[in-house]
């Protein structure tokens, strides 16, 4: 026989929390939230109502709107007493508790990041077969099945929110990879954002989640330095990703930056070349007309010199008319030198010309 909801007085104070809500934000609630509550029942007269439901002990449980009771116990008191609308434990399971609360979350707090995360990490463990509150505060985690993103893309989905499996992927690479103290700095808007102000937009995070820990705070001072949006930001650490393991050591040790890394690649290839070439055609490197162009004697660049020619000026007329005559490998590595001293901007017009050789 199927029980019904019963109705009883009961005060504020005795109304324990939904027994999931200690996996969302660590069952910390949002003062912000709770301040603009209170000002609102300050004002009015307090009539919300609450539904919970009775669990094993006989207590009241609250299925969702911790908020809402928070503001209302420090509003009216902790003895204050309400009307409460009590399911019976049979007719609401933990399975109902845990769905209840993640609609209101995902609807109510759906943009803030870590509800979002919270939620989907939830639902990740809980289709896994995590299905009680022990197992799922348990550090020995019980994987029954493999769970798709597919899977919870539809559990959400199926709550009233649409995520899509590359957020879903991206938050899960988060939780399991991202330093921790990294996580802490992830801003609350689940945006992209440039990683300024200490603060780490979510597409960024998930960039620097792919490393390891022991790279990710070090390659996130570079970016945080630069004040970087998140497509600066990929493509550096992309370069990054590819990148060998010297240059990647250069990286670690301060002594190369990651919008040097470029640079710094190009170099390995040319000095690459240059080893290659001892002994053929006295290291020349074979190049081929740009343009067609009238060839002044102040355009030539000798074998042997090892400077910046001219100014940056002289390197950018290049890339656009000129035949880059009698230049070996050497050179070109002795002209990328130089030109990281000289600035970026040398940088730039160098590298523009050797890749057109």
């Amino acid at each position: 026989m199927i029980n019904t909801i019963k109705t009883t007085m009961i005060e504020l104070g005795e109304i324990k929390p939904n027994p999931f809500k200690q996996f969302i934000k660590k069952g910390k609630l949002d003062e912000e939230v709770i301040s603009k509550l209170m000002e609102g029942y300050k004002q009015t007269t307090f009539h919300i109502n609450f539904k919970a439901r009775e669990n094993a002990k006989g207590e009241a449980e609250l299925i969702y709107g911790h908020h809402r009771l928070e503001a209302a116990i420090r509003t009216l008191g902790k003895k204050y007493k309400i009307k409460l609308d009590i399911y019976p434990l049979e007719e609401f399971s933990d399975e109902n508790m845990l769905l209840d609360m993640i609609r209101e979350n995902l609807t109510q707090r759906g943009d803030d990041y870590k509800d979002l995360a919270d939620c989907i990490i939830l639902t990740k463990r809980w289709l896994e077969g995590n299905r009680t509150v022990k197992l799922l505060d348990s550090s020995k985690k019980t994987h029954k099945k493999e769970v798709s993103l597919r899977d919870i893309s539809n559990f959400l989905s199926n709550q009233g929110r649409s995520i899509s499996y590359e957020q879903i992927k991206k938050h899960i690479l988060i939780e399991d990879n991202l330093h921790p103290d990294l996580k802490e700095k992830i801003e609350i808007s689940s945006g992209g954002g440039k990683i300024s102000d200490n603060k780490i937009g979510f597409e960024v995070a998930s960039y620097l989640a792919e490393f390891e820990k022991s790279e990710q705070k070090i390659l996130h001072k570079q970016i945080e330095k630069g004040e970087m949006n998140r497509k600066k930001a990929r493509t550096l650490l992309n370069e990054y990703k590819d990148a060998s393991e010297e240059i990647k050591s250069e990286v670690k040790r301060g002594k190369v930056k990651l919008e040097d890394v470029s640079i710094e690649k190009f170099k390995e290839e040319i000095k690459e070349k240059a080893d290659k070439s001892k002994g053929k055609d006295k290291g020349k490197a074979k190049v081929k007309e740009l343009k067609k162009y009238i060839r002044e004697g102040e355009n030539l660049i000798g074998g042997t010199n090892a400077e910046i020619f001219k100014t940056c000026v002289f390197f950018e007329g290049l890339t656009k008319t000129g035949l880059i005559h009698n230049l070996d490998w050497n050179t070109i590595y002795d002209m990328l030198e130089n030109a990281q001293k000289g600035g970026n901007q040398y940088v730039k017009f160098a590298k523009a010309i050797m890749e057109k050789i």
